[in-house]
């Protein structure tokens, strides 16, 4: 489903770009980052919220300052990651206000365990790393540079490398263990409510797989 609406705020009105990074906090009401398709709005949305499935938006936080490329919700928290920034934000008041933590390296993706957001993993260029408190401290747990992330449960974390090779976790990132493979490197990695995986890959296709990336096909 194309995500698009329009934000209305004392800044400026417009339609927001469907190129956005979106998050389900539950049924109906979305948390976004992005930027506009047209209108008076800044060129930066900051976060953005919709309590009616995306038609309609209203900013929360850093409307004309923030892009998140990276956005995770988790235990009440918000885990979040600015454009061309190394560190990862987090905001336990809906996204007003954020502490900033800093991992070894730049994060390339993120990952919030769905039931307890103070266990982060984040993938780097230098490997993976671990967190167990909100990313106040890191602990390194392997070498493979980069790789997409989706928590689908506490028990279920998976990755997929860049030879679109699609690893599992039971263990919040610590270790590892090979489980499938996407037939070309992965844009975007997430997983559904019934816990199926989907990979977006070059050309606009989208993989799903229902067991974890074990066996799949085009959606």
């Amino acid at each position: 489903m194309r995500i698009a609406g329009r934000l209305e705020t004392s800044d400026g009105a417009g339609s927001v770009s469907s190129n956005l990074v979106v998050r389900a906090a539950r049924p109906g009401v979305l948390l976004a980052s992005g930027h506009p398709e047209e209108g008076t709005l800044p060129e930066n949305l900051g976060l953005i919220r919709s309590t009616d499935g995306g038609r309609s938006w209203t900013a929360v936080a850093q409307l004309g300052q923030a892009d998140y490329h990276l956005l995770e919700l988790a235990g009440g928290r918000i885990v979040a990651v600015r454009a061309d920034e190394p560190d990862v934000l987090v905001s336990s008041d809906g996204g007003k206000a954020f502490e900033r933590r800093t991992p070894p390296a730049p994060p390339v993706d993120l990952a919030a365990d769905p039931r307890d957001g103070s266990r982060l993993v984040v993938t780097t260029e230098q490997g993976g790393f671990t967190s167990s408190n909100e990313g106040r401290s890191w602990r390194p747990r392997d070498a493979t540079p980069g790789g997409l992330l989706a928590w689908a449960a506490p028990d279920r974390l998976y990755r997929a490398d860049r030879r679109g090779e699609v690893t599992v976790s039971a263990d919040g990132g610590a270790t590892w263990s090979r489980h499938g493979a996407i037939a070309s490197a992965p844009n975007e990695l997430a997983v559904g409510r019934d816990g199926t995986l989907y990979a977006s890959v070059a050309g606009g296709e989208v993989r799903s797989s229902g067991d974890g990336g074990a066996t799949g096909g085009a959606t």
